[in-house]
């Protein structure tokens, strides 16, 4: 029998370590968030969810910036530098069922802005993280409030020396490593993973090349390859063939089969929730403005998510690499994400019902109160995840549907 979890374990989540988090596991999380206002109609809401993941397949293209939502105003904006290719040229101030498309010049691309965010973030700790501002002309980087002044002050001096783009300084907070419990063959996304009694998430299944399923988590719940990994109730799921820690990502080989499915609705749903499972539709890069779900093993699903920034540059692992990125925020004040949620899937909810894959929750920022969850921990209102067309494409894989 196929269980969300079970309903009493006790484990210890590395991932959230310093939260010192330690599980017996209790009662639950609803979905967070509240629907947002909008006067457009909901057919120009699909559209501009199609003509976004139409653009951001563009990503690997020189010059390609980042892709804008605007649902509130029914307008998409495609940010380029220099001459766009003929397709993305051709839809520029082209209508379709009531959304607008703008191509627009931008300074920078996304690749130019990351070879600097690369630079600055190398060799400075006191860095949060870094991203591209509105218009792509320059760079915002947060530094540690956390830091002493004089920190602060060096880290700010030596950004200045070293950008080859213009700068805006902000502060922010350190973000944590986000560290369901019995699950069953086939896998799907949106269950526990036990990494030798360290508690994640699974984000989605994937094929190979060759047609072999696979799941995808968080670099940061392993620590190599070979190790098993089991489900809440202690069985067997597989191995981990693969990981990309530059990623915040890792591949496990089950023993078994996979399928395209996500568990959603609170952690402990079951098979009567509306929200219990959802098909896999597809995947695409994430585009700023677009409202996404998270569904992590601690806390559940959290829905109606905004995408503030693509394009974001920080520490991850534990601080021992560099990721990028992007940076959701729940748009109500609530939960996005919990301890023991990494590795967990970001989706966007399509018209068809199933769910579109846009990342894997990697950190999160900004704690706020849970209320309840499957075990004390901290809850957080940001989160930074992994865009997961960077994920297919740095392991070769496709996420299944």
């Amino acid at each position: 029998m196929t269980i969300r979890r079970p309903a009493l374990l006790t484990a210890s989540l590395v991932g959230i370590s310093a939260l010192g988090a330690s599980v017996p596991w209790a009662s639950h999380a609803e979905p967070g968030g509240k629907p947002p206002e909008t006067d457009i109609s909901t057919q120009a809401i699909d559209a501009s969810t199609d003509v976004s993941e139409w653009a951001t397949r563009h990503w690997k293209e020189d010059g390609y910036g980042k892709v804008v939502v605007d649902k509130t105003k029914a307008r998409v904006r495609i940010y380029w530098r220099g001459r766009p290719p003929r397709d993305i040229a051709a839809r520029d101030g082209e209508i379709t069922d009531g959304v607008t498309v703008d191509v627009v010049p931008s300074p920078h691309s996304d690749e130019d802005l990351s070879v600097v965010s690369r630079k600055l973030l190398a060799d400075n700790r006191t860095i949060v993280y870094i991203h591209p501002n509105d218009d792509l002309s320059g760079l915002v980087v947060a530094v540690d409030e956390t830091a002493t002044a004089t920190e602060r002050a060096r880290a700010i001096s030596e950004i200045a020396a070293r950008s080859e783009v213009p700068v805006t300084i902000i502060k922010d907070t350190p973000w944590e490593d986000a560290t369901r419990w019995n699950d069953s063959a086939p896998w799907q996304g949106g269950s526990i993973l036990n990494f030798a009694g360290n508690g994640c998430s699974s984000a989605f299944t994937a094929v190979t090349p060759s047609g072999a399923g696979r799941l995808i988590s968080a670099a940061h719940c392993a620590t190599g390859t070979g190790g098993v990994v089991r489900d809440g109730a202690g069985e067997r799921i597989g191995t981990v063939s693969r990981r990309a820690p530059a990623y915040d990502a890792l591949l496990i080989d089950p023993d078994t089969g996979t399928i395209g499915k996500v568990f959603g609705g609170p952690w402990n749903a079951g098979t009567g929730h509306s929200r219990y499972q959802s098909w896999v539709g597809g995947s695409a890069a994430p585009a700023e403005g677009q409202r996404v779900c998270t569904s992590g093993a601690m806390s559940g699903e959290h829905c109606n998510l905004l995408i503030k920034k693509t394009g974001v540059w920080k520490k991850c692992v534990g601080g021992t690499v560099d990721c990028q990125g992007f940076i959701s925020m729940n748009a109500s004040g609530g939960v996005a994400i919990s301890g023991a949620d990494s590795g967990g899937p970001v989706y966007i909810k399509r018209s068809d019902g199933k769910v579109g894959a846009r990342g894997v929750i990697s950190q999160g920022n900004k704690p706020v109160i849970c209320g309840s969850t499957a075990a004390p921990t901290t809850c957080y209102n940001k989160v930074f995840s992994i865009g997961i067309h960077k994920i297919e494409n740095r392991f070769g894989i496709s996420v299944e549907h």
